[in-house]
């Protein structure tokens, strides 16, 4: 593998950056049923359902009648009727744990309520059986949304919770933790967005380069080789703002920051490690990054203090992704390519 040598000068232009990645304003939509949970670091729910029935079979595409129950911020008891139905590929019939879960809540039950009529998110579950582990891994993804939360605003948001399961049949409670990620409805009308259903040969001239050099960037620092655009749209919702599209991902557990023991490496790439970086946007872009590598670095201390901050991750863990986030910045100009695209230059 290779290295194309990439000679940034770094500026000190913080204004101007900052006019240029200036982000659409937030939604004046009403307060969503996410907004509710979200505003903690940690939020506790309950979730009751038929357990049994739903991990009878980790192919059903089966609804069940549940019940979703926290305490808002003001310590408000919130109890929600709501649909609970696996979802998912990969983590559904590997994950030893609960499979991913999406939730559905009846938009008449959201609207009487006065909230805005978003009316699903979803569940991002346990995949192994050690709890700590388990705990530990989902922290890791959280953190890597919250840290692209930070680059820009065409990003999900994202709730950790700890998760009491309740059979509605026996009554058995199964305590895990979890994170739930924004309606995609909610985050396009968050940003004035419009859907795309465009999901293959995405012309490159038809996404913000901005947004497409932002993304790409960030998949490289945290490590992530399983994402595409424009072959095949993977791992990214792709939204339209005023006929422009903008590339928003998700799904970080095959990346190197998180680790995931089940993880396997990308059989596309030359790659040893899950931690190894490749750079799988445009190679054309590389040759004017100064305004993305900008951001980045005017970034560098908020996104720190993700992680430093975040006391529900242990310290080794903390520092093994700092570790792992300055080495990214210290060799921000050899940016790793394929060997295909190095070929092809």
């Amino acid at each position: 593998m290779r290295s194309l040598v990439l000679l940034i000068v770094f500026t000190l232009c913080t204004l101007s950056i900052r006019a240029e990645v200036a982000q659409k304003p937030v939604s004046t939509e009403p307060q969503s049923i996410f907004g509710l949970v979200n505003y903690q670091e940690i939020q506790e729910v309950t979730l009751e359902f038929d357990l049994d029935s739903l991990l009878r079979d980790r192919r059903n595409k089966k609804s069940f009648k549940g019940e979703f129950t926290f305490k808002d911020k003001s310590g408000n008891l919130q109890v929600w009727k709501t649909k609970v139905k696996m979802r998912g590929r990969y983590r559904r019939v590997r994950c030893v744990e609960m499979p991913p879960l999406k939730l559905s809540f009846k938009k008449d039950d959201l609207l009487q309520a006065g909230l805005a009529h978003f009316d699903d998110f979803k569940l991002v579950t346990e995949c192994i059986e050690d709890d700590r582990k388990a705990k530990a891994l989902l922290m890791k993804e959280y953190l890597a949304y919250k840290i692209y939360n930070e680059l820009t605003d065409y990003s999900f948001r994202v709730q950790f919770l700890k998760i009491n399961y309740k059979d509605k049949n026996s009554g058995r409670i199964e305590k895990q933790w979890g994170f739930i990620i924004e309606d995609t409805a909610e985050m396009r009308a968050r940003l004035g967005a419009e859907k795309s259903e465009q999901k293959f040969g995405i012309a490159k001239e038809a996404v913000d380069e901005k947004q497409f050099k932002t993304t790409a960037l960030f998949q490289y620092m945290i490590g992530n080789l399983d994402w595409d655009i424009c072959k095949r749209v993977h791992n990214v919702k792709m939204i339209d703002v005023d006929n422009v599209l903008y590339p928003v991902p998700y799904d970080f557990d095959f990346s190197g920051l998180v680790s995931a023991n089940y993880a396997t490496l990308n059989p596309d790439f030359n790659v040893k490690s899950i931690k190894d970086r490749l750079y799988l946007g445009l190679p054309e872009h590389l040759e004017d990054m100064q305004n993305t590598v900008e951001l980045f670095f005017m970034e560098k201390e908020d996104i720190f203090r993700v992680i430093k901050s975040c006391k529900n991750l242990s310290r080794e863990d903390r520092r093994e992704l700092v570790k792992y986030l300055n080495d990214f910045y210290k060799n921000i100009h050899q940016i790793q390519l394929p060997a295909q695209m190095e070929s092809s230059m």
